[in-house]
């Protein structure tokens, strides 16, 4: 993209585009063991997080940095997004993506409390009268 287009992302998007690319490439022109007769669980797992994580980088691609080129398809990967959402993986991949930066808002005072939802430490107490918070989850 950057040789093609002059369009920088960042290196965490980067590196997980290219362990996406990586297994493709396995697949197509070679073989990976992750999807052999008799599958390691371990490996498919490890390629279903990476798409995953790839799928949060580049859905935040699609709808905020490329958003004018993407625009018509807005509505079709709103439903994809939501389908994503559904899946525990999912969650898992995004709270793994996020985590770095709830790290440095936690260490700069802000409090986080695990959501009821994805299970994560990623919902960011918004107003709290204890016993009562308000919380948005970033997951």
């Amino acid at each position: 993209m950057k040789n093609v287009a002059g369009e920088r992302i960042g290196k965490d998007e980067e590196i997980s585009f290219e362990q996406v690319r990586k297994h493709r490439n396995r697949l197509v022109h070679f073989f990976h063991p992750a999807y052999a007769h008799r599958p390691i669980e371990k490996l498919v797992q490890e390629v279903v997080t990476e798409q995953c994580k790839a799928w949060f980088y580049l859905h935040r691609l699609l709808t905020l940095n490329w958003e004018p080129h993407f625009r018509k398809y807005r509505k079709k990967i709103q439903k994809l997004d939501e389908l994503m959402h559904k899946k525990r993986a999912f969650l898992k991949a995004k709270f793994s993506a996020l985590k770095p930066h709830i790290d440095v808002e936690i260490s700069n005072g802000v409090e986080f409390k695990s959501c009821h939802f994805c299970g994560c430490r990623a919902a960011r107490v918004e107003e709290a009268n204890e016993p009562l918070y308000e919380s948005r989850c970033l997951v």
